[in-house]
């Protein structure tokens, strides 16, 4: 059984993201007590399903104004300079290098340009739905905030670890 066969309804084609449904939302640890949640609007996400899933792609540009996490006063500062830098760097962009499947579903290896510093950065991938016509996909990563320079070390403040859950549906262009 090859690895396509084992995904029900899979079918190769570009896909885009249904920007009014899509997650892509952070959770950062503060004070080692709390946890400050937000979130971006789904901006542009392309999947490219090969006639082979390890031969697919995924791009995507979020608007890193797009930021909102409840609190305006807060967005504000997570949108200067100290932060995401908002004002000179308008997007973030993230495009897959490579798909592989794992026990437990799927890794999409790729890089993630923020604030201009370009990483690695893998998602751990679970399609959750997938009929020819529509998909729906959930993924988590992990991201340093410091390798992007995104803002000041605050040990015991700010946690370096920023949670990524995205959750993506979108529907197969003709």
């Amino acid at each position: 059984m090859t690895v396509s066969t084992a995904i029900p309804g899979y079918v190769a084609g570009t896909w885009r993201a249904d920007p009014a449904n899509c997650t892509i939302a952070f959770a950062v640890r503060q004070l080692a007590i709390s946890k400050v949640r937000g979130r971006f609007a789904a901006g542009d996400v392309t999947i490219v399903t090969g006639d082979n899933p390890q031969h697919s792609s995924v791009t995507a540009t979020i608007g890193t104004g797009s930021l909102d996490t409840g609190n305006p006063r807060r967005d504000k500062h997570l949108r200067s300079a100290a932060y995401l830098d908002a004002e000179r760097f308008p997007d973030m962009t993230y495009r897959s290098t490579r798909l592989w499947p794992t026990e437990h579903g799927w890794v999409v290896d790729g890089t993630l340009t923020l604030r201009g510093v370009t990483a690695r950065v893998p998602l751990s991938l679970t399609l959750t739905e997938f009929d020819g016509r529509r998909a729906r996909f959930t993924a988590t990563a992990r991201i340093s905030r410091r390798e992007f320079g995104a803002g000041p070390s605050l040990a015991g403040i700010v946690a370096d670890a920023v949670s990524i859950e995205l959750e993506i549906p979108a529907v197969r262009e003709n």
